[in-house]
């Protein structure tokens, strides 16, 4: 009985311990706000299709792109965190899975908590040039690899379909 009582007070006080720790965590956590220095107006002419003012800044830069796959060595389902699985994607022609026709892709994400890589919230989208051909894409998935690393992993569907090289994007 001895044992008993002990393993249970053990486990009361890990958990004591952890509570602890995420209470702290969460007291100390910061928010930082950007500083906004200027903002300037832009003129947007509205028509049957969204233009770009000439005048208005494109953010781009270059990330690696790589690739995930069901059963890969990460264990990846089928499932992503959009909820979305492969049965409602498509393939291409390059066996990169596709959803409403944008590649399905996984970023960091401030879900997975802080980083100083560049992070996207599930839905957005983005254009990845990948070989000097514009692809459209739609976050559908996060990736804890690319909190760490500077990088956009791209769901295909097996290992003949992987990629992996440095890519330009446009948000």
């Amino acid at each position: 009985m001895k044992n008993k009582y002990e393993i249970i007070l053990f486990v009361i006080a890990i958990v004591f311990a952890i509570s602890i720790q995420l209470l702290i965590a969460k007291v100390f956590t910061l928010k930082v706000e950007p500083k906004i220095e200027e903002r300037k107006p832009i003129e947007i002419k509205i028509t049957g299709e969204f233009e770009y003012p000439k005048d208005a800044p494109i953010e781009t830069y270059t990330t690696r792109l790589t690739s995930f796959y069901t059963g890969d060595s990460c264990n990846t389902g089928s499932i992503t965190a959009s909820g979305k699985s492969t049965k409602d994607f498509k393939t291409n022609e390059k066996g990169w899975y596709t959803y409403q026709g944008k590649l399905v892709v996984a970023t960091a994400s401030t879900r997975l908590g802080t980083t100083s890589m560049k992070t996207y919230n599930l839905y957005d989208e983005i254009t990845l040039i990948i070989d000097g051909t514009e692809y459209q894409a739609i976050v559908l998935d996060v990736c804890g690899s690319c909190m760490v690393h500077n990088r956009i992993d791209l769901f295909v569907s097996g290992r003949n379909s992987v990629i992996d090289r440095n890519i330009e994007v446009i948000k």
